[in-house]
């Protein structure tokens, strides 16, 4: 197998154990006719933010280049698991029936390939070794 695939499959498996999560704690929480608990708040915002982009930030982490790509790739390929999983494993369509959820589909391919993008790109960034930019930095004494 490629080297490059290991990480994109990580970060795709990445994707899907955090949306899966989110949906689980809503199972958790029961019917959703009343006001949901305060702490789900705090945890649904917390499992959306790391959703979008902790899989590429993971996958480029692993592959150590190619950061807006690889992370881009991790996000593409966890969005069309996820689908496919809710979609055909689970019998329950995604969010809508028919061509709502072809665009639903479509719609979360670009926005999560574009964050888990700038997640592969802060990554990149946190694991380069170059030295800073900025002329007015010293340098470690070597």
């Amino acid at each position: 197998m490629n080297r490059g695939i290991v990480p994109v499959l990580v970060g795709g498996a990445l994707y899907v154990g955090l949306v899966f999560a989110r949906n689980g704690i809503l199972l958790l929480i029961g019917p959703t006719d009343a006001l949901p608990p305060i702490w789900f708040a705090y945890c649904d915002q917390l499992l959306i933010a790391l959703a979008t982009v902790v899989p590429g930030f993971a996958a480029v982490w692993l592959y150590r280049r190619s950061g807006f790509t690889v992370g881009a790739a991790a996000g593409v390929l966890g969005v069309i698991a996820a689908f496919v999983i809710a979609y055909k494993g689970l019998g329950k369509p995604y969010l809508y029936s028919g061509w709502g959820s072809i665009l639903s589909l479509i719609v979360g391919v670009v926005s999560n390939g574009l964050t888990n993008g700038v997640g592969g790109m802060a990554a990149e960034l946190v694991r380069s070794t170059r030295p800073p930019s900025n002329n007015t930095v010293e340098r470690d004494a070597r």
